[in-house]
C-alpha cells in the first residue's frame, strides 16, 4: 500500500508532517509516502507524530491516496499511542501479547471501525479502491 498525505489546516501557522516511526524492515519512506516493500513481516505501521501543545488543539485533514498492486492487502487509517507495535496488526494481540484496544482506533479499508481487537461500528462502507 501507498499512502500520500497532504495537510491542511485553518490555523495561520502550516505544519509539515512527516512519517515519524514505522516498520523498517518492510516499508520504505520518502517524504509525505510510505510504501510496504517486503511481505514479511505481514503487518507494518507507520506513524505521523503530529505536534499539538497543552493549550491548542486544530483540525487537521489529510487526503489519503492508497495503490494496491496484485497482492492481497488491507490498510487501516487512524490514531494510535505511539507505543504501538510496528510489525503487529493494530487490531489483533499479536507475538507482544499486548492489547490494542485504546491503543489503536482507527478505519479499516473493508469497512468498519475499530478500538484495537473491538469492533465500535461495521456500517460503514470499505474503501473505494481505483483499479
Amino acid at each position: 500500500a501507498r499512502f500520500q498525505q497532504s495537510q491542511t489546516s485553518p490555523v495561520k501557522d502550516e505544519v509539515s508532517l512527516e512519517w515519524s516511526l514505522f516498520q523498517t524492515q518492510s516499508m520504505q519512506v520518502s517524504g509525505s509516502s510510505v510504501t510496504k516493500t517486503e511481505d514479511s513481516p505481514e503487518f507494518s505501521v507507520a506513524l505521523h507524530d503530529l505536534p499539538t501543545s497543552s493549550n491548542q488543539v486544530w483540525p487537521i485533514s489529510w487526503e489519503i491516496k492508497i495503490r494496491r498492486g496484485n497482492k492481497k492487502c488491507w490498510c487501516g487509517v487512524g490514531v494510535s499511542s505511539k507505543d504501538i507495535e510496528l510489525d503487529e496488526s493494530p487490531r489483533q494481540v499479536g507475538r507482544s501479547n499486548r492489547t490494542k484496544k485504546g491503543r489503536a482506533f482507527f478505519y479499516h479499508d473493508r469497512g468498519f471501525l475499530c478500538n484495537g481487537e473491538t469492533f465500535v461500528d461495521d456500517d460503514v462502507p470499505p474503501f473505494n479502491w481505483d483499479g
